[in-house]
């Protein structure tokens, strides 16, 4: 992926994919809902508040317990859709 072949390579192309090198993340951008848990191992939470600091207003839902999209025992995929994710969609196809 990404043309390497090492994770020392791999580790060197990382900062190319950066939006803020790119001066990509300070551009406008439509609504954006941001959802994570403090517990990602996957995408870091340090990357939520990057973009909450940059850019246009954006949404965000961080589940303290949560993993990866704040996924927990008690915040499972279906209960972040319907009690946040849903309600955001609501909010702004209404125009609030």
């Amino acid at each position: 992926m990404y043309g390497v072949e090492t994770l020392e390579e791999f580790l060197t192309y990382g900062p190319r994919m950066s939006l803020v090198a790119a001066g990509l993340i300070d551009q406008p951008s439509a609504p954006m809902l941001l959802v994570n848990g403090e517990r990602d191992t996957q995408v870091p939470i340090a990357d939520l508040y990057s973009l909450l600091r940059h850019g246009t207003p954006k949404g965000a839902w961080v589940n303290p317990q949560g993993g990866h999209m704040g996924r927990s025992a008690d915040w499972p995929d279906t209960v972040i859709f319907e009690r946040v994710v849903l309600p955001w969609l609501v909010r702004m196809l209404q125009g609030a």
